[in-house]
C-alpha cells in the first residue's frame, strides 16, 4: 500500500514549488475522477482496477494507470494485486457524502477556469477582470446564460459554505431574537443550522430566483416550516422585519460602490438596533499569514472589482450606509465575522 505521509523533515524548497506548479494538473486529476464517477464506484469497498473501469465505462490499463496516480495524490490507496480504495480525503468526492466535494471540483476543473486564470495577467497589467477578458462578459452574467452550471455554482459554494457554518454558529450569540434574515443565502445551509442551534427564531432566505427555485428541495421539512423563500435583487431592496441581516461571502463580490448600495438596501431594511453581520475572509494584517489573501486574487480575477477587505475597509462600508461598525469576530478557522448595527 502506498505511504501519502510526507518525511518527516517535509518537502525541501524545491519540492514545495514543484507541486505549486503541478497544482493545475492535481485539480484536472480531481476533475476526471468524479467525472468519471471512481468516487462513488470505490465508496468504501477494496476495488480492482479491472473492476472500477468496468463500473465506469472505461479502459483497464488506463484506468490502473490513472488510479496509481491518484494515490500519488491521496485521493485513493494503491493496494496488492492491482486493486485501491478510497482515502479519508478521497471519501468528500462522494455524491451520497453531505457537504460532498464533488461540485467544487467539477465547478474548478472545468474549463472555464483554466481559461480564466491563464489571463490573469492580463488582470494585474489593466485592473480588468480575467474572466471578462475571456469570455467577454461578468461572471454572473455567464452563469445566467447555462442553468446547469448555475445549480453546480450553487452547490460548489455550498460546498465552501459547510466548512465555515459550524465556525459561525459557534463564533456568535443567535439567541433571543425572532428572525433572521439571510441575504444571498444560496441553498439555506447557514441559516438552516443557526436556527437548527435556536428555538423558536424564524428564518427568511433571500437570494435570485433561480437560486431559491432551487433551494426548495435542500430544505428539511422543520426548516421548510420556518423558513420563508423570498427571491429578488439585493441592488433593489432586501426583505424588512429582520432582527440579524447576514451577508456570507455576499459583499466580496462587488466593488466598494455596489457593496455599498447592497449594504444600504440592508440599512433600510433593518429595525433600529438590528445586527448585520458580514461573514467572509477578509485580510489578515502585512506578514500575517491569511487564506483571504489567495481569495482576494480570485475575486479579482473572477469579478469586476470584487475584493476581500480588511476591518477598517468593511467599517467604511457600514458607514457609508449610516450604520455603526461594532466588532471583528474572528473565528477558530479561516472567516470572520463583521459585526455593525443600526443606531
Amino acid at each position: 500500500m502506498t505511504d501519502n505521509n510526507n518525511s518527516p523533515s517535509g518537502p525541501t524548497a524545491q519540492e514545495t514549488l514543484m507541486q505549486m506548479i503541478m497544482g493545475g494538473t492535481v485539480t484536472q486529476f480531481v476533475g476526471t475522477a468524479v467525472k468519471l464517477g471512481i468516487p462513488d464506484v470505490l465508496n468504501d469497498a477494496r476495488m480492482s482496477a479491472e473492476e472500477v473501469a468496468r463500473q465506469c465505462s472505461t479502459r483497464e490499463e488506463e484506468t490502473y494507470r490513472f488510479l496509481r496516480g491518484l494515490s500519488a495524490i491521496g485521493v485513493v490507496n494503491e493496494h496488492d494485486e492491482r486493486h485501491f480504495s478510497l482515502t479519508p480525503v478521497g471519501k468528500w468526492l462522494r455524491s451520497d457524502i453531505p457537504g460532498s466535494f464533488k461540485p467544487m471540483a467539477m465547478m474548478h476543473s472545468g474549463l472555464w477556469s483554466g481559461q480564466v486564470f491563464a489571463n490573469l495577467a492580463h488582470t494585474i497589467k489593466t485592473g480588468e477582470s480575467a474572466f471578462g477578458k475571456t469570455f467577454g462578459c461578468g461572471l454572473f452574467e455567464w452563469l445566467s446564460r447555462d442553468p446547469k452550471m448555475v445549480e453546480l455554482f450553487g452547490q460548489g459554494m455550498s460546498t465552501f459554505s459547510s466548512m465555515e457554518i459550524a465556525l459561525v454558529v459557534d463564533g456568535y450569540d443567535f439567541s433571543g431574537v425572532d428572525c433572521i434574515v439571510d441575504v444571498g443565502g444560496s441553498h439555506g445551509d447557514l441559516l438552516s443550522a443557526i436556527l437548527a442551534n435556536t428555538k423558536d427564531v424564524r428564518g427568511i432566505l433571500f437570494d435570485t430566483p433561480d437560486t431559491i427555485k432551487a433551494a426548495k428541495s435542500y430544505l428539511t421539512m422543520d426548516m421548510a416550516e420556518r423558513i420563508t423563500l423570498t427571491s429578488g435583487d439585493f441592488f433593489e431592496s432586501v426583505p424588512k422585519g429582520g432582527d440579524i441581516y447576514l451577508l456570507k461571502h455576499v459583499l466580496h463580490d462587488w466593488d466598494n460602490e455596489k457593496a455599498s448600495a447592497i449594504m444600504q438596501n440592508v440599512a433600510e431594511a433593518m429595525k433600529k438596533g438590528g445586527r448585520v453581520l458580514v461573514i467572509e475572509q477578509g485580510i489578515t494584517p502585512p506578514g500575517v499569514f491569511g487564506p483571504g489573501k489567495m481569495m482576494d486574487v480570485s475575486m479579482m480575477a473572477l469579478t469586476d472589482g470584487g475584493m476581500e477587505r480588511t476591518p477598517e475597509q468593511h467599517k467604511q462600508i457600514f458607514e457609508s450606509a449610516g450604520l455603526e461598525f461594532v466588532r471583528t469576530i474572528h473565528t477558530s478557522g479561516s472567516i470572520s465575522i463583521f459585526e455593525a448595527i443600526r443606531p
